[in-house]
Formats: structure tokens, C-alpha cells, sequence
């Protein structure tokens, strides 16, 4: 099977590797690293290099002039000499090329052992050559033996080959010789000679026919003048007339269908030395200087609380395809301070860490059935979550968006790119950053597969999620960098926290950068972030704290919160905000029924309305009223699958019939405090090194 020579050498390049050179081949491939799980050992190693798909991810991950080095590479048949190799990437400097070949020989791309380049096995299954190859093509492709014999003639030779592999040979020969094909187009029209010049400017990857002015019928006329048709010359454009004289001697390749001109890589390399005149560029950008920042506890598990908190409060209406609508993100962001974009990271992360889950129910009848879905707090796996400490909060909380399924789409593949793009932070020097006007650039020249990722999104994400500072150029914070490397140091790194505020009568709190996570977390879901400078300062929200006495929260209970964490006597002003807010929330409602039928969301209402036996009339999204008596509407509810409670006139029913829900949730919350390994390894890659050398 093709997998065992691959499978050999990777282990046969394992086995050559020192531990220090072992830890840069890991830390390189982050992608690879993920995929060894808990246990890494050299075989497992030597399996995840040798698989196809991890081979060709990591392809994708090289720089475009990495990954050209081996498309050229492979059009020598996969290996070069020192000489050829200086030749061909000349263009970029020897420091580039020496840096390209250590990439390469670090990620086990090509053998370190090799003077010049040469690729590994089973690498050249994913990796093209440059350009068109004639030898190629009149071997195995549609020139034909008469094709060659034209094409020999117009070259000046009288008598061409019988064979057609002499004839390939001869041809090949005359295609080798640069001052010989000069002096053939120096012969040739004006007309076809500045046609020749384009066409060698854009060099193997050719010219598209549109930008030559070309339509695809007039390529074809000239494909049958190629095969010894004849055809009314005057029917071509006059810029169709040149790739004709090209054409006879056979000095281009023509692809109508494809809509593209070619000049064969041989001729390109026997005038120009090379087989590739163009290389992508480098970033030219040089780190700026970074000065690491005070240390600080994380902050997005505060973040999370006060979305959970929002849902907490009321369960979400979801759309009716399922998931949250953009309006209704937009709602939540700007009713909390925060932006919808963090806002819809904080939700989609937590319902991955199934701290919310997804609830749907059918409704309507017919042609107006449809599914209704909400979501809410799974209340077990939030106290779960509750109790683990902000440090372990926040490594869940980063390894669940690392894992690149709170994406939407190409969840694994994201996954990848932000290893990757994590592993780059890690592999500049702590003082050293990306401006934040380079990092797209950055990361683009560095990573072909790049452009599939909102990478100005992903700098929102970072600073979301603590791993580089609120402000300023790109960095890994002090603490993110422990959290990717050396995971069991975070908790030693926290300074000590402080556990007072100052509460202020014009609602105002001052609190400063080391305040208690806990604390912090829950000042955040009744107060919004004014300022974060030196002393972080809030302002209390009256909606915030509607919001947390909705999640059953009492007045009493935030007034002696904030009370007993001041450190200055709490201003009366504060206290009668909160109490003021918590009598003008409820409202009153005066209605004379029967039966009064309450809910706690929509849904929950809407599987009621549809017993037609309790003659139910909607007076709010979550009341109804009906004229029956509390028993009969209780007993036409329980006849349906409902079951209400009662008091008095009052009926509380629940949201749903079981018989008709579907629960949709991520991880259960027995697994809530055992989440995956962060970008390198649970231990760090130094660790899985040990266990790979052993």
C-alpha cells in the first residue's frame, strides 16, 4: 500500500530527530499535534504524518513561495541540487531560500539530509509542477506523432524522425537550446514576437485568452491549423494571427476550453533559466516592540456570565430554521453595552460547553406546521461550570473556540488555521508584536489557506478571549502564552486578587484590574464597562439589573452585594436604583376572568392556545384568559399532554408537551469538566516530546 513507504520514512526521519529538533517540528505543526489525542507516542506520531489528509493540510499551511519551492521541486522529479535550487529561486534571496528549506525540513516536507531540496514520500502525490510540460503532453496528452513531424519542419528539419518518440527527443532537444529558440522568434512577425513576450511574462501560469482579446472559436481554428486543416485566415482577429505562427512551432499550448495560452516550461526554462519568472511576495513588515502588560485575570468568563445571564432571565426565540437571528444578538448587544459580535461568540460558546441548549416543537397544522425553537439554560452544567475556577473557565472556554466548532461553517478547517495562527503568536519572541494594520498581511504571506479565514474577525475573537490585549498591536498577553504552552502555570501567575470596589452615588464603580474574577462576574451582569484603563470603571445598568432580578435575583440580595464588596458605605442613590428598578419591571395588568393561564416563554403558551377545549384567549405573549373554570381548563390541558399547575384562578403551564420535544445540547455536564487539550498539547509540546523520544 502507498501509505507503508510513507508510513517508514516518516518514522525512519522520527527516529534522526534530537529532542530539540523534535519540539520544532511539533510546535510547527499544530494541526498534526492535535491529532496524536491524550497519549502521543512516536508511532502515532509517525501515523499522523504519513496521513494524506493531514499531509495535504499541512500544504496548505506553507507560505506561497514555500509551496512553490516544491511545485518546482516536483517538475524536477522531486529532488534539487544545491546549484539548481540557487538557479530557480534566485529571484528571493539565498537568506529566503535558506529560511524556505528549513520550513520545509522542519514540517518533514523534504529530507534534512539531502544536499539542496527533495521531497519526502508520498508529499509529491498532492504537489503539481509548474506550468505545462511538453515532454508531457506529446507523451501521454493530444499532440500526436504528425503534430510533431509539422512542428519539426517549421523548425528546419527536412527530414524529422519516423517515430514518435525520436521526434518528442529532437523536439525536446531544440526546446533545451535558449539562443536557438531567440533566433526562431527573432524570425517571426512583430505581432507574434510581443505576443511571445507576454506570454513569458506571465510565465507558468499562463495568459487567459480574454485578457489577450481573444475568443475561444478563433483558438479552435487554430488548433485545426495545428492538425493540417485548412480555413480562411481572414476569419481571425488580427490578434489570433500571431498564436498561430506560435502554434506551427509548437512553442505554446492552447486550451480553448479552459480559456488559457501557455508557453511550454521547458521553453521557459531554456530562455529564462528558470522554470518560474514570477514569485509571490514576502511580507515586508518587520514586529514592533511589545512591552508585556501587568498580568491580570481573564475576563471573558465575566463576558459569558452576562449573556448567560440574558438567557437566563428569558429563554431566546430562535429562528425558524433554528439558531439565534441577528436582530435578536443585536438586541442583546446593545441592551448589555457589549458588540453583536462578541455577543454571538459568548452564546454559540456556551451552548457548545451545553451550558444552553436548543429546544424545538412543532406547531401549526397542515401546510402551516412548522418548527418554533427557543433556547435556554441548562442549569446543570452552568452550576458545573460555576464551580470550576476563572482560570479553568477560561481554558474551556478558549479550547471550545480553538476547536473551531463554534464556527458556522468549516468548523474543521478553521480549526486548523487558528492552531496555526495561535502557534505563529507563540513563535514570536515575548517582546516582540504585529501591528494590528500587518496581521492580516502577516498571516497571509505566511499561510496559503489564510483567505479562508475572517482573520478581522478573529482579532475581535482574541481579544474577547484574553489571549492578546484589549488595545494595541498583535501579542500574545503573558498569561495567554502560559495558557498555550505550559497550561498548569497559569494559576501560579495570577497576582493577588482583590476582593473591594468603590460604589459611587453616581452609579459609578471603580475597580481595579486584580479584582476577584467571581466578583467582577457578577458586578459585570448589573453594571456595564465604561472605561478600562489603569482602574476599571462601570457604571450600574438599570436593564442589567431588571435583567438579573428577572434570573431570580432579589433587590435585597444585589443591594447587600454591592453593600458588603464596597469598600466605602453604599450611596443611597445605588440602593434606590436597584429598588426602583425591581417595582418598575413587574407592571400590573387588571383583567376580569375566569381562568387565567400563564406561561413561562412563548412556546410554552402557544402548546396551550391549541387545545381548543380550553377555549383559551391570548391576552399577552405569555397570558391567556378563558371563560371555563380553572379545573376544566386544567383537566382539557392534561388531556393534551400539558401539566399545570394551579392556584387559585391562576394556571401555570408548562412550556412544553414532552411527547413533542427535541433537545439539542453540546456536551453533557458529566463531560463539562474534561474538555479537549488546548492548541499544543495538555502538557506542552516539551512534554509530549519526552514521551515521543522515549
Amino acid at each position: 500500500m502507498q501509505s507503508d513507504p510513507v508510513h517508514a520514512d516518516r518514522i525512519a526521519a522520527l527516529k534522526q530527530l534530537g529532542s530539540a529538533d523534535l519540539e520544532a517540528s511539533l510546535a510547527s505543526l499544530p494541526h498534526i499535534t492535535h491529532a496524536l489525542g491524550a497519549k502521543p507516542t512516536r508511532q502515532r506520531l509517525a501515523v499522523a504524518l504519513a496521513d494524506p489528509k493531514l499531509i495535504r493540510m499541512t500544504l496548505e499551511m506553507l507560505s506561497a513561495q514555500a509551496f512553490q519551492l516544491l511545485m518546482v521541486t516536483k517538475a524536477y522529479g522531486g529532488r534539487m541540487t544545491e546549484t539548481q535550487l540557487t538557479s530557480e529561486a534566485g529571484p528571493i534571496g539565498a537568506d529566503r531560500i535558506a529560511a524556505i528549506v528549513d520550513e520545509l525540513d522542519t514540517k518533514l516536507l523534504t529530507d534534512f539530509a539531502t544536499e539542496g531540496i527533495a521531497m519526502r514520500v508520498g508529499v509529491g502525490d498532492f504537489v503539481a509542477a509548474p506550468g505545462q510540460s511538453f515532454a508531457m503532453m506529446a507523451e501521454f496528452g493530444s499532440i500526436n506523432s504528425d503534430d510533431l513531424e509539422r512542428m519539426l519542419r517549421h523548425h528546419g528539419v527536412a527530414r524529422p524522425p519516423t517515430k514518435k518518440a525520436d521526434r518528442i527527443e529532437h523536439l525536446l532537444a531544440i526546446f533545451a537550446d535558449g539562443d536557438t529558440l531567440r533566433n526562431t522568434v527573432s524570425t517571426m512577425t512583430p505581432a507574434a514576437q510581443e505576443l511571445f513576450a507576454h506570454l513569458m511574462e506571465d510565465g507558468a501560469n499562463g495568459s487567459n485568452i480574454s485578457d489577450l482579446g481573444l475568443q475561444s472559436f478563433e483558438l479552435n481554428l487554430v488548433r485545426y491549423a495545428m492538425y493540417g486543416r485548412r480555413f480562411d485566415r481572414a476569419v481571425l482577429s488580427p490578434g489570433a494571427q500571431p498564436v498561430v505562427d506560435l502554434q506551427s512551432f509548437g512553442l505554446v499550448m492552447i486550451d480553448p476550453y479552459d480559456g488559457r495560452i501557455w508557453v511550454w516550461r521547458e521553453v521557459i526554462q531554456a530562455i529564462t533559466g528558470r522554470l518560474i519568472t514570477h514569485w509571490p511576495a514576502a511580507w515586508q513588515g518587520a514586529p514592533v516592540p511589545f512591552h508585556e502588560p501587568a498580568i491580570r485575570p481573564p475576563q471573558s468568563p465575566s463576558a459569558m456570565a452576562v449573556v448567560l445571564q440574558r438567557v437566563k432571565a428569558e429563554p431566546i426565540a430562535g429562528l425558524k430554521s433554528g439558531g439565534v437571528g441577528v436582530k435578536t444578538f443585536r438586541e442583546i448587544a446593545k441592551r448589555f453595552g457589549q458588540s453583536e459580535t462578541i455577543v454571538a461568540l459568548m452564546f454559540d460558546l456556551a451552548e457548545r460547553l451545553g451550558m444552553v441548549v436548543e429546544h424545538s416543537q412543532q406547531v401549526g397544522r397542515g401546510r402551516n406546521l412548522s418548527w418554533q425553537y427557543r433556547y435556554s439554560i441548562a442549569d446543570e452544567a452552568l452550576d458545573a461550570f460555576d464551580d470550576l475556577s476563572t482560570v479553568d473557565q477560561w481554558r474551556h472556554i478558549v479550547t471550545t473556540w480553538i476547536d473551531g466548532r463554534s464556527h458556522s461553517t468549516n468548523g474543521p478547517l478553521m480549526s486548523f488555521i487558528l492552531r496555526q495562527v495561535l502557534a505563529d503568536l507563540v513563535a514570536l519572541a515575548p517582546h516582540e508584536a504585529i501591528a494590528e494594520s500587518d496581521f492580516v498581511a502577516w498571516i497571509e504571506r505566511r499561510h496559503l489557506i489564510a483567505s479562508s479565514l475572517d482573520l478581522g474577525r478573529s482579532i475581535v475573537h482574541l481579544r474577547a478571549l484574553d489571549l492578546i490585549e484589549p488595545t494595541g498591536p498583535i501579542a500574545l498577553s503573558p498569561l495567554a502564552r502560559a495558557l498555550l504552552t505550559d497550561p498548569q502555570a497559569v494559576a501560579t501567575m495570577l497576582p493577588d486578587l482583590d476582593d473591594r470596589f468603590v460604589v459611587q452615588a453616581d452609579h459609578t464603580v471603580m475597580a481595579p484590574p486584580s479584582l476577584d474574577p467571581k466578583i467582577r462576574t457578577r458586578l459585570e451582569t448589573i453594571a456595564t464597562l465604561v472605561s478600562d484603563g489603569g482602574m476599571r470603571v462601570y457604571r450600574l445598568d438599570a436593564a442589567r439589573i431588571a435583567h438579573t432580578l428577572a434570573a431570580h435575583e432579589t433587590a435585597d440580595d444585589l443591594v447587600a452585594f454591592l453593600a458588603e464588596t464596597s469598600s466605602v458605605p453604599l450611596p443611597d442613590a445605588v440602593s434606590r436604583l436597584i429598588i426602583d428598578t425591581d417595582r418598575a419591571r413587574g407592571g400590573l395588568t387588571v383583567a376580569a376572568a375566569a381562568t387565567i393561564v400563564t406561561a413561562s416563554d412563548v412556546l410554552g403558551l402557544a402548546a396551550a392556545l391549541k387545545v381548543k377545549a380550553a377555549k383559551l384567549t391570548m391576552v399577552a405573549p405569555t397570558v391567556a384568559i378563558s371563560d371555563l373554570s380553572p379545573a376544566r381548563v386544567a383537566t382539557a390541558l392534561r388531556a393534551k399532554g400539558l401539566a399545570p399547575a394551579t392556584a387559585g384562578v391562576t394556571i401555570s403551564v408548562d412550556a412544553r408537551p414532552v411527547s413533542h420535544l427535541r433537545k439539542v445540547s453540546g456536551p453533557s455536564a458529566s463531560k463539562a469538566a474534561g474538555f479537549a487539550a488546548l492548541v499544543l498539547d495538555a502538557n506542552s509540546v516539551a512534554a509530549m516530546v519526552k514521551v515521543i523520544a522515549q
